[in-house]
């Protein structure tokens, strides 16, 4: 990002322009995140998707930089671009990962409806199955099952707890952790952040 950052803005010496020049990080994002952080966590560590996050925050900066109630002080991509962006960053998101999962698991878009339902990025496994069985009652794989196809395309992660040799507790995702494979104990779920938006989810 920085070199992108350097390329576009740069000056003829072609001295470096970082992260904190572009976004303002002296305020934290809710979470006690960065900017940096929030954005990152909404993505699949993939450069495009970075790049795009930022560009629909810096769309939504010019915006607010473009009222004459803001433009003297809009110095930086702030909390409320990136907070603004997020709608349009996530619309992208699932629009990205249909392309590459509709080949492999057609029906994923009627299981999203299963995760729409619960209506909250964090749920219960008792949760979802009566969820899941309320919605597709005659469904020949188990919620379990469904699960698990969920967990290899990143949209959910399951929560592990700490203490055995792991270190802290933490919910895991495929997409950080290509190599974990899905715990059918597992009790609680978190759907991917930067699906948020795009499902209507809350995050309480």
């Amino acid at each position: 990002m920085e070199r992108r950052f350097t390329i576009v803005l740069g000056d003829e010496q072609d001295r470096l322009v970082d992260w904190g020049s572009v976004f303002n990080e002296a305020r934290e994002m809710p979470g006690h995140q960065t900017k940096y952080e929030h954005m990152r966590d909404r993505t699949y560590l993939r450069p495009r998707d970075f790049i795009k996050f930022a560009n629909c925050a810096l769309a939504r900066y010019k915006e607010r930089a473009g009222t004459p109630s803001e433009s003297d002080h809009a110095e930086k991509i702030d909390n409320v671009d990136v907070h603004n962006a997020r709608v349009e960053f996530s619309e992208y998101f699932l629009r990205e990962i249909d392309d590459e999962v509709h080949k492999h698991m057609p029906d994923y878009e009627q299981q999203l409806d299963v995760l729409r339902a619960l209506g909250k990025w964090q749920f219960e496994l008792g949760e979802f199955q009566a969820a899941y069985v309320a919605q597709q009652p005659r469904a020949q794989i188990s919620p379990i099952e469904i699960l698990e196809r969920l967990y290899q395309f990143s949209f959910i992660g399951f929560y592990r707890a700490g203490g055995r040799g792991f270190g802290g507790s933490e919910y895991m995702f495929r997409y950080r952790e290509p190599r974990l494979r899905f715990d059918p104990t597992a009790g609680r779920f978190r759907i991917h952040p930067g699906l948020i938006e795009v499902m209507g989810l809350k995050r309480a």
